[in-house]
């Protein structure tokens, strides 16, 4: 089995049985995750063979409409799983800073956006970083060494402030709703949300604003989106999946609109000689108009290559497989140069 999706705890519990009966599944190895743990490894396991600590990492990356092309609410266009999307509001997240662990609660990460400077990719944009659980990296990329660590996404400033607004009026939840359910009577957005707050149609409006703390550009959102319209509901069964139902239609990709794979890399390195180094390892890659998304590319092509070195013999391995050891990530990102523009890396003395 091959594919860009994550390695679950469920099937982690199988490796044996997988193991025994010769199979190889090999996941994460698409764009992320995939080329982001390629990058990472790659310049992770230079700086171990050269003597070097990994004192500090930081990685963020995303598929996200190129800035002409977000002219839709939340400043965003799905290439992947809406419903996914729609719900990485009630996650939790935590990562290291300056060797102490910070954890964000489920339902909270979509509170704490961190500012992301990405002038040198895209210029006049401002970004914002949402923060995913980032712990399991220390292992996972054997940087025991590390102090500070994080991964996560990254939006176009003000994509979490809408989230927010979106939890806080109830529409950021994976519960069964009764008007919800298919073949039930057909329900408006406006109708729907008022059932949510509590309150009339006539006075949703105000209901709304005061339960988003007033926040005019949420609002603005929210009206943008449909959510107080007399438009039908997609009946999902629960809030968020007919939320990505209906957003499915306006946050997606017209004809000849083009999107950015964005993956960027910070790591602070720390050699023998008690010298230090940043590292900036930089992965752009831009739609083709009329051809691949950047998306397809930077998950298709990782997928595509790993087949064919599996169907040549070149993974003569059984049981998970993850692309994190150099026979597989060095002939990878050697034949991806191929298909993408290869990542820009950066050196500076700290």
């Amino acid at each position: 089995m091959l594919t860009s999706s994550y390695v679950t705890p469920e099937m982690m519990k199988l490796q044996q049985q997988i193991k025994d009966a010769g199979i190889m599944v090999f996941n994460e190895i698409g764009f992320d995750p995939g080329i982001d743990h390629m990058l990472t490894k790659q310049c992770i396991d230079d700086v171990h063979e050269k003597g070097g600590k990994v004192l500090s990492y930081m990685s963020w990356s995303a598929g996200l409409p190129v800035p002409e092309a977000a002219n839709v609410p939340l400043k965003y266009k799905f290439s992947w799983s809406p419903p996914t999307v729609m719900l990485q509001p009630l996650s939790s997240a935590s990562w290291l800073q300056d060797g102490k662990v910070i954890t964000v609660p489920e339902g909270r990460v979509m509170y704490h956006p961190q500012h992301l400077d990405l002038s040198h990719i895209i210029p006049e944009v401002e970004f914002e970083g949402i923060v995913n659980p980032s712990i399991k990296y220390i292992d996972f990329y054997n940087i025991p060494e590390v102090h500070s660590l994080v991964r996560g996404s990254i939006r176009y400033k003000g994509f979490s402030a809408t989230m927010c607004s979106l939890q806080q009026i109830g529409l950021i939840t994976d519960e069964q709703h009764r008007k919800l359910q298919p073949g039930s009577p057909p329900i408006t957005w406006q109708d729907l949300l008022a059932d949510l707050m509590q309150t009339s149609v006539s006075t949703l409006k105000d209901v709304v604003f005061k339960r988003i703390d007033y926040d005019s550009h949420s609002l603005k959102e929210i009206e943008a989106m449909g959510l107080l319209s007399t438009e039908k509901v997609p009946q999902m069964g629960s809030p968020s999946q007919s939320l990505a139902k209906h957003l499915t239609g306006i946050l997606s990709y017209k004809p000849g609109e083009q999107d950015v794979a964005i993956i960027y890399n910070v790591i602070d390195v720390e050699w023998p000689d008690k010298s230090k180094e940043r590292k900036t390892v930089t992965f752009v890659d831009y739609g083709d108009i009329g051809g691949f998304t950047a998306m397809d590319k930077t998950v298709g092509f990782p997928t595509g290559i790993a087949a064919k070195m599996i169907l040549e013999g070149r993974i003569p391995r059984k049981g998970i497989v993850l692309p994190v050891t150099k026979d597989i990530y060095e002939p990878i990102l050697e034949e991806l140069k191929t298909y993408v523009k290869p990542a820009a890396v950066l050196s500076t003395a700290l």
